[in-house]
């Protein structure tokens, strides 16, 4: 994926352009199958990797003379059954280990209807699309399809966290807001999501010896005493985020947001 053209000189590795493509491209899996074929993709930040094919001889026709049509078409079904419930077990195990957070379910017939009732309830709730169209016709424009449903549903996910977020400050909740609020929490580990407008930029500094950021322009840190270099605030919010294991979005244009400050995050419990 294209990223923009940059020179930073700083302290530690850059890493917001890395961090917004990897929150704008979810990792996602895309099946697509008819009554007797599958093929299984995981796509990460825009590459589609394919993981598993899958293909049963299951019966189509049933010639005169032969078994009476009732009996045939139960072996039939349960043929189908049978092989719904493999493509089922496969992306249990192949999504599982490629940390897939959204689905996407492709082609004709009932075959991708019928392949929900196999799936664990973990799953089945990842699943953001179902799209109908010719097995054989879908890898020419599918992957675009796919992409646009994820990152539609990602859009609303992240302005329904906003909304989260005003809201739980409304009644003193498991949210802060602000430079300084959300730096201590983060660093500490209390943020289960970081919220951060896109392109939020604030120059500041940061004592290397103690780890104390502040937007205000200084010398030396008034907590140790310590040198300090000059970064931009919200990046070094960024890292804390990475070394905490905490979520990050990056929020496009919203109101609300730039309203409390540009930056703000859920906590995981009431501090």
């Amino acid at each position: 994926m294209p990223v923009e053209d940059l020179m930073v000189v700083d302290t530690s590795p850059y890493i917001r352009p890395l961090a917004t493509l990897i929150e704008d491209y979810e990792t996602f899996g895309l099946v697509i199958l008819d009554n007797h074929r599958a093929r299984i993709y995981v796509v990460s930040s825009g590459r589609i990797e394919e993981k598993d094919k899958l293909a049963r001889d299951i019966m189509k026709k049933h010639k005169k003379g032969g078994m009476s049509q009732a009996r045939f078409q139960r072996l039939r079904v349960g043929a189908i059954e049978h092989f719904l419930k493999e493509v089922a077990d496969e992306m249990v195990k192949l999504f599982s280990k490629d940390n897939v957070v959204k689905i996407v379910i492709v082609g004709p017939g009932n075959a991708k209807i019928l392949l929900k009732d196999y799936l664990p309830n973990e799953l089945k709730n990842e699943i953001l699309d179902v799209i109908d169209v010719d097995f054989d016709e879908a890898d020419g424009f599918l992957i675009s399809r796919a992409e646009e449903a994820v990152m539609k549903d990602e859009k609303e996910t992240v302005s329904k966290n906003v909304i989260r977020l005003k809201e739980e400050i409304l009644k003193h909740g498991l949210a802060v807001y602000g430079l300084k609020e959300t730096i201590d929490a983060v660093k500490k580990g209390h943020l289960e999501l970081l919220l951060v407008s896109k392109g939020y930029k604030q120059r500041g500094w940061i004592c290397e010896k103690c780890q104390l950021v502040d937007s205000d322009i200084t010398d030396k840190c008034p907590n140790c005493s310590g040198k300090v270099s000059q970064v931009d605030v919200i990046e070094e919010i960024i890292e804390f985020a990475e070394r905490t294991g905490t979520k990050i979005e990056f929020v496009d244009d919203n109101p609300i947001l730039q309203e409390l400050g540009g930056v703000g995050g859920l906590l995981r419990f009431k501090i």
